[in-house]
């Protein structure tokens, strides 16, 4: 993976990662069911309400109306979840051996990156 902001020159040395972590994907496995599911609504509820909707279905304006309608629904729910995506793909943990580094993906285009310097780490706790 390629981060240019790590590289930092420390008395001749350059920086290195030793871990690059991000969240799990079973994280992200929620949203993932969640955004299946309002993908594949329109077309449930077309099959179920077919036979209250067969007569509006004859008329080719209301048919047009209806398939612009499902597309433009199904390309909001696309959107979403590529947001999601990046959101989750881009969070990521590095630690080098000169500090740790906390990227947050914070929309589309923003990122704000967080560094801690390992020489100014007093204690760590773990809880489960």
């Amino acid at each position: 993976m390629h981060l240019p902001f790590l590289i930092k020159i420390h008395g001749g040395e350059i920086e290195k990662p030793l871990l690059i972590m991000r969240k799990h994907p079973i994280i992200f496995l929620g949203q993932i069911l969640i955004y299946l599911g309002l993908a594949l609504f329109p077309f449930f509820t077309t099959l179920f309400i077919s036979e209250v909707i067969a007569n509006w279905l004859s008329n080719q304006a209301i048919q047009a109306a209806l398939i612009l309608l499902i597309t433009v629904f199904e390309l909001f729910v696309l959107m979403f979840f590529y947001h999601s995506f990046m959101d989750w793909f881009l969070d990521i943990w590095v630690v080098t051996n000169e500090r740790i580094v906390d990227m947050d993906q914070t929309g589309v285009f923003g990122r704000e990156i967080h560094e801690l310097q390992l020489a100014n780490l007093q204690d760590v706790s773990v809880e489960v």
